[in-house]
C-alpha cells in the first residue's frame, strides 16, 4: 500500500497543493454540513445534497482515496480499491513526465487544474497518451496548441498525434450537451430538494429536436417532480419518453452498498447505455461503513449512433494536422463503451476505414477506453486499445517505429458484460 499512498502524495504536491487547496475545502465543507444533516436539529437550509457535478473532478477524487487511506496513515488494515489504483496511476504518470522534463508540460498542470472539466478531461488524456510513448522509449513533446491548427503531442520529432476525449465536437451534440449540463441534470436535483423527494428520472429523445421540444421536457420533469408522479410519459408528440420512479424516501437512511443484490427493485431500473447519467446523494462516511440517503438518479439518451460521435471527432482531428508528417489520431471512448455492442464495433470499423481512405494525411486511429469490471466479485479496471492503420498513408513513420500497446490491439477488448460503477 505504501507504493500507491508515495503516487499518490506525489500527486497531491503537484497539482493538489497550493492549486486545488479551496476546492478541497469546499468538498471537506460539504461534508460537514453533510454529518450534521443526520441531526434532525440542524437547519434544514444547510442540509444540502452532494452533487458531485459541482466539485473538480480531481479534488473530489483525491478527497474520496484520502478517506479510503484513513485505516493505512493509522497503520491499520486497508483495503486496495480501484480509487486508489486509478489515482496513484494518474500520480505514477505525472512523475513520469515531470522527470522526464517533458516540453509543456508545466502548461499542460495549468489545464489539469481547470475549473472547465472539458479541457481537465481533454488535458488527462493528453497526457496519459503521451505517457504511453515515453515510456515505451519515445521522445515526447507537448504541442503549444493557441492556435487555430496544431496537434497536441510531438513524437520523435517526426510524427504528430491528436487526442480526442469526452468532448461532443459537433454542434449537434453541443446542443444536447449544454442541455444536460445547464438545465436537465442540475435542475432536476434541485426541484428533488425542494420537494423533498427522490426519483429515478430518466428521458430518452427519439429523433433530433429543436430548443421549443427541450424546453417541453424541461417543464414535463418539472411538472412530474412536483406532482409526485411515477410511470412513463411521452413529451412532444412522441418526440421523447420520460420515466418516473420514485427511490427511497427523503433523508431515508441506507447503510448497504447499492448493488444489485441488495437493492434490486431500484438497481434494475437504473440505465446502462444512456449518453448521460448521473447518481446524486448525500453521503457519510465512518470508519466502519458508508451511510447514504437521498439518493437521486437522472439520466438522457439521444438520438444518434454512438459511432457517429467517434466519426465526427476524428472528422475534427484531421484538420488540426501539419500534413507533411505522419499523424495519429486517439479517441477516448471510455464514455459511450456501456452502449455498444461487437456489431457496433464492426460497423465503426467500416467507416473507420472510409474516413482513412479518404484522409491519406492520417496514419493510424487508435481508440481506447477504461473500466470497471466484476472480475469474480474483485473490481478490476480495464484499459482497451484497438489500433487501426491507414493503408492509404501518404508518409511513412520510422520502421522501427509502434504504437505503444499495439500487441494488445483487440476491439473486443473495449467492451464488456460486466461493467461497475465504481
Amino acid at each position: 500500500m505504501s507504493y500507491y499512498a508515495k503516487k499518490i502524495e506525489y500527486l497531491a504536491l503537484l497539482v493538489i497543493s497550493g492549486k486545488l487547496d479551496e476546492e478541497i475545502e469546499f468538498i471537506e465543507k460539504n461534508e460537514n454540513r453533510i454529518k450534521q444533516g443526520f441531526d434532525a436539529n440542524y437547519p434544514a437550509k444547510y442540509r444540502n445534497l452532494e452533487n458531485t457535478i459541482q466539485y473538480h473532478p480531481l479534488a473530489l477524487e483525491y478527497h474520496t482515496v484520502q478517506i479510503q487511506l484513513r485505516p493505512y496513515y493509522l497503520r491499520q488494515h486497508c483495503n486496495l480499491t480501484t480509487q486508489i489504483q486509478s489515482l496513484a496511476a494518474k500520480g505514477d504518470l505525472l512523475y513520469i513526465l515531470s522527470k522526464a522534463k517533458v516540453d509543456g508540460f508545466d502548461e499542460k498542470l495549468e489545464n489539469l487544474v481547470s475549473k472547465d472539466r472539458v479541457k481537465y478531461d481533454k488535458t488527462m488524456y493528453e497526457m496519459d497518451v503521451a505517457g504511453r510513448f515515453l515510456s515505451s522509449g519515445h521522445n515526447v513533446k507537448f504541442i503549444e496548441t493557441s492556435s487555430e491548427k496544431s496537434a497536441d503531442i510531438l513524437v520523435d520529432d517526426c510524427i504528430e498525434v491528436e487526442c480526442k476525449s469526452k468532448d461532443f465536437v459537433n454542434p449537434y451534440y453541443l446542443k444536447y450537451q449544454d442541455f444536460w449540463y445547464k438545465t436537465m441534470m442540475p435542475k432536476s436535483s434541485e426541484w428533488m430538494e425542494r420537494q423533498h423527494t427522490n426519483y429515478l428520472i430518466s428521458v430518452v429523445i427519439y429523433k433530433d429536436i429543436n430548443n421549443i421540444s427541450l424546453k417541453a421536457i424541461k417543464n414535463k420533469i418539472h411538472d412530474v417532480i412536483y406532482r409526485k408522479q411515477r410511470g412513463d410519459f411521452s413529451i412532444d408528440n412522441g418526440k421523447a419518453s420520460l420515466k418516473a420512479k420514485p427511490l427511497f424516501p427523503y433523508d431515508y437512511i441506507i447503510d448497504e452498498p447499492l448493488t444489485d443484490k441488495n437493492y434490486p427493485d431500484i438497481m434494475n431500473d437504473i440505465p446502462v447505455d444512456f449518453d448521460f447519467m448521473q447518481h446524486v446523494s448525500t453521503v457519510q462516511p465512518t470508519k466502519e461503513k458508508i451511510f447514504q440517503k437521498n439518493f437521486k438518479f437522472i439520466a438522457m439518451k439521444i438520438p444518434h449512433h454512438p459511432k457517429k460521435r467517434i466519426i465526427s471527432n476524428l472528422k475534427s482531428a484531421s484538420m488540426q494536422f501539419n500534413k507533411s508528417f505522419p499523424n495519429i489520431i486517439y479517441v477516448d471512448i471510455s464514455y459511450i463503451t456501456r452502449g455498444m455492442k461487437l456489431a457496433d464495433l464492426d460497423e465503426l470499423e467500416k467507416d473507420v476505414r472510409n474516413f482513412l481512405k479518404s484522409n491519406p494525411s492520417i496514419n493510424t486511429v487508435v481508440i481506447s477506453n477504461k473500466y470497471v469490471i466484476d472480475n469474480g466479485g474483485v473490481p478490476e479496471e480495464k484499459n482497451g486499445i484497438w489500433v487501426i492503420h491507414n493503408s492509404f498513408a501518404k508518409h511513412s513513420a520510422p520502421a522501427s517505429f509502434r504504437i505503444p500497446h499495439e500487441e494488445d490491439s483487440n476491439k473486443e477488448g473495449l467492451i464488456s458484460r460486466q461493467y461497475l460503477d465504481i
